[in-house]
């Protein structure tokens, strides 16, 4: 087994809900978790001449392929795994491109892999395996899924058969809406029994049986006669349906923004494939020099940071064109661009695109301008994610004795695991009184803020940037 270097590994992760690791060292040793825990089944298994072999997710009946090494590049987690048949290397890339907008908010996901035959293989089969406990949170109803024929490609997909876009709010949730698709050379909505066909006898046939049974995203690119490395792709994608209210309006996600589709999506990830890895391997070499004087330590930290750190904010942008790059607290409150996350993660930002930090602010501008944030300070955050309607925290909430005006509009708890949704705060008049003034943290978010939009506009206030000795940018 490879030296563990991580807690949990990045896989496919683009924004607050659609965000998969591996959470064990070797890459087929457990589940694949969502970054709350929750498990996403996802499998990855090579077939060589009927025999499976596995290397992603915890299968039965598969023989488990020897991990030898995992490693962490800026945009990708990369494994190496071994048989006596062949050498196979994936690569789970996640084009969190900072300088392309674009690129960044398109809600696609890439495993590459290289497999290098130690001898001739017959029939070699690559194949990626979606569980149905990527459609959801809380399972609510069966699941609907199908298959479309594209050029080169097939992409299936599934999602629960009723769905309720941003039917709620809170901390350690993934959505309950929204529809994944998969795309390889051959692809199917399907069962387990399909699944369990396959690791037989490398075969599958479509069946998807009875909703009862549990079903499953399957893509398989299929090799004849391999004497020589091959290469190839899956993509994963995830179509959240609406991203973000934003007091008042419904947003999708960046990508959307001109009327572009999950199919435009996933047809230009398919095809510019090469050139988004050129992207991505231009924007690494110039970060490695911004950090080539630090430890390995520090490296690691920085590389493991920058995927994570970008997946934990939905980006958007509203009819009036104002760009916003929305957090969401984890394991806290759930809060929807708080003050305090926007803080510390905003070095990164202003060093790769300071307009990304003026897009995290604006939503604490615009609150507290409206009439029921009373105080002569900045708010601690929005709201909760996917939600920007007012500031969440401090609110007078589960007190013993509510009174008529407060009733129990806020009362809920948060540890609970009960999914809830809050009223449009950003609409209460200044006569309500709902916050709980020892409960807010002037001091902390004043500066917050302060130094966070002076920062912005001095790194954005010119293109001509350098790099000292120290890895720190500066202006000249």
């Amino acid at each position: 087994m490879s030296e563990r270097i991580l807690p949990a590994y990045p896989l496919f992760v683009n924004n607050p809900y659609f965000s998969i690791w591996s959470n064990s060292n070797s890459l087929n040793e457990e589940d694949t978790i969502f970054w709350n825990g929750l498990t996403k089944k996802t499998y990855g298994i090579v077939n060589v001449n009927g025999v499976s072999y596995s290397f992603l997710g915890k299968l039965d009946k598969c023989i488990e392929l020897k991990q030898n090494k995992v490693s962490l590049g800026l945009f990708t987690t990369d494994y190496e795994f071994e048989c006596d048949k062949f050498i196979l290397n994936v690569s789970f890339i996640s084009p969190t491109l900072l300088t392309d907008l674009d690129l960044m908010s398109r809600p696609v996901c890439y495993v590459s892999y290289k497999v290098l035959p130690k001898e001739e293989i017959r029939t070699l089969k690559v194949s990626i395996m979606l569980h149905q406990s990527h459609c959801h949170n809380k399972m609510d109803d069966y699941i609907i899924g199908g298959c479309f024929p594209m050029k080169d490609y097939e992409a299936a997909f599934f999602g629960l058969n009723r769905q309720h876009p941003m039917s709620h709010t809170g901390d350690s949730f993934a959505a309950d809406w929204g529809y994944t698709y998969l795309v390889g050379n051959e692809s199917f909505f399907t069962s387990k029994t399909s699944l369990d066909e396959f690791i037989k006898t490398g075969f599958i046939e479509y069946k998807y049986e009875t909703p009862e049974e549990e079903k499953y995203l399957i893509s398989i690119n299929t090799y004849k006669d391999v004497k020589e490395e091959i290469n190839g792709k899956f993509l994963v994608a995830f179509d959240d349906l609406c991203s973000i209210y934003y007091f008042g309006e419904w947003c999708k996600g960046y990508f959307y923004r001109s009327g572009k589709t999950i199919f435009n999506a996933i047809e230009e990830a398919y095809f510019d494939y090469e050139e988004t890895l050129n992207k991505l391997q231009k924007f690494e070499d110039k970060f490695n020099l911004d950090i080539k004087n630090y430890d390995e330590d520090y490296k690691l930290l920085c590389k493991a940071s920058f995927r994570q750190s970008i997946a934990a904010h939905a980006l958007v942008e509203t009819s009036n064109k104002e760009l916003l790059f929305l957090s969401k607290e984890c394991h806290s409150n759930g809060c929807i661009a708080t003050v305090d996350i926007t803080y510390p993660s905003m070095p990164l930002y202003l060093l790769y695109n300071p307009e990304l930090v003026n897009a995290m602010m604006r939503p604490i501008f615009e609150f507290s301008r409206m009439p029921i944030w009373k105080f002569p300070f900045a708010p601690h955050d929005a709201g909760t994610f996917p939600y920007c309607l007012g500031q969440t925290y401090g609110l007078y909430a589960n007190e013993k004795e509510n009174n008529k005006y407060l009733s129990n509009m806020f009362q809920r708890n948060r540890w609970n695991g009960i999914m809830v949704s809050h009223p449009l705060i950003y609409q209460f008049p200044a006569t309500m009184d709902i916050y709980n003034l020892e409960s807010q943290m002037p001091l902390e978010e004043c500066s917050n803020m302060l130094i966070a939009a002076y920062s912005a506009i001095n790194f954005g206030a010119s293109d001509k940037l350098i790099i000292d000795n120290q890895g720190i940018k500066q202006h000249f």
